[in-house]
């Protein structure tokens, strides 16, 4: 699987020489988290359909050695707060705090010291 903007190696006949625009930002873009980010654009489908059509039944069929159990009671990120965010991304910020608006409760505004 390429990255948007590259050539792909597989693809459906209909896409077999489309290059997918790598400025749309989608999950297959070269820079992470554009505006589509956890969309595929049907160019990169149609890519990924290609390349599944070239894997054999004994691909789809292998199983893992060794099974693992995996306890999700919580998801990534669920007590990742937004404070926290911000003084991970901002460090040299020193003293930030994070409030609701009354009027929109559901809208963040984060305040850094002046």
């Amino acid at each position: 699987m390429v990255h948007d903007g590259d050539k792909p190696m597989y693809s459906t006949p209909a896409y077999q020489n489309i290059i997918c625009d790598a400025n749309a930002g989608f999950t297959m873009a070269p820079v992470a988290n554009g505006k589509r980010n956890g969309e595929w654009s049907k160019c990169s489908l149609e890519h990924l359909r290609g390349f599944a059509r070239t894997l054999t039944q004994a691909c789809f069929d292998r199983t893992a050695d060794k099974h693992y159990k995996i306890n999700v009671t919580q998801l990534p990120g669920a007590t990742f707060t937004k404070l926290s965010l911000c003084r991970k991304t901002y460090p040299d910020f020193g003293d930030i705090s994070v409030h609701s608006v009354s009027e929109r409760p559901d809208v963040q505004h984060v305040v850094l010291p002046s």
